[in-house]
């Protein structure tokens, strides 16, 4: 699976587009008229075929860039790089659309993988950064807020099978006061850590039960309470999920 931004695993993989200032190959005759296509000699951009605009013998305007690759940019470029408003369509039919700032996502923007995972929202230097949604290609989709292309403050997880997370994230994982909420109808409010749920918290059980104390990883861990579904109340000490004797 080839993603643009693969969140959980810090992997960017996104063409990194190099695209010099035409000024500097105008003694190389590279400078073009607007709308004949010109195969670029030299530099980072060598072998490309640009077609479009331009403005003392500088890359502006509309365009259309031809990478060796068989990537395809369609859109704006200003002052000689990608900026402004394009499509970049990978050889292998991923495809990028939205605003860019010197040759990177910024702004906002939507990013279709083939095996059917999206993104749409805000990126900065080719990173998801400010609100967006993204889903995966298994329908697991997130709602909410990104740092340097991470999951970072407020936002939903909806699993697929029906499970679904509200609350904050940080580096990527459930972190903070949060709601966790099962398929069953069961559900956990409470601290977690490091994607855990870790700290205080309460889990009201979809067959009526009801604990409120410790845990750690997911588990009941420490001081407790648990209320059966008919009333009666048991206090103890819990480890690894089992009330200690």
């Amino acid at each position: 699976m080839i993603r643009f931004i693969k969140v959980t695993t810090l992997i960017l993989m996104v063409t990194v587009i190099h695209i010099e200032n035409v000024n500097a190959q105008i003694q190389r005759g590279n400078c073009g008229e607007n709308g004949k296509p010109i195969i670029i000699q030299s530099g980072d951009f060598i072998g490309c075929i640009y077609t479009g605009e331009w403005k003392d013998c500088i890359m502006e305007g509309k365009a259309k860039i031809e990478f060796p690759s068989g990537d395809l940019y369609v859109g704006e470029v200003s002052h000689g790089a990608i900026e402004g408003q394009g499509t970049y369509t990978w050889r292998n039919g991923n495809v990028y659309i939205g605003q860019w700032k010197n040759n990177a996502f910024d702004g906002q923007g939507i990013a279709k993988d083939k095996d059917g995972s999206v993104y749409e929202g805000q990126w900065k230097n080719n990173l998801y950064d400010g609100f967006g949604t993204d889903k995966d290609k298994d329908g697991n989709i997130y709602t909410g807020e990104f740092k340097n292309g991470l999951r970072e403050g407020q936002g939903t997880y909806k699993w697929k099978k029906g499970d679904m997370y509200v609350g904050p994230w940080v580096n990527g994982e459930k972190e903070g006061i949060g709601t966790f909420t099962y398929a069953d109808g069961s559900v956990y409010t409470g601290e977690f850590k490091h994607g855990y749920m870790e700290g205080q918290g309460t889990m009201k059980y979809a067959d009526g039960f009801r604990y409120e104390g410790g845990w750690l990883h997911d588990i009941q861990d420490g001081a407790g309470i648990m209320t059966l579904p008919d009333g009666k109340v048991i206090h103890g000490t819990w480890k690894n999920g089992r009330r200690k004797k």
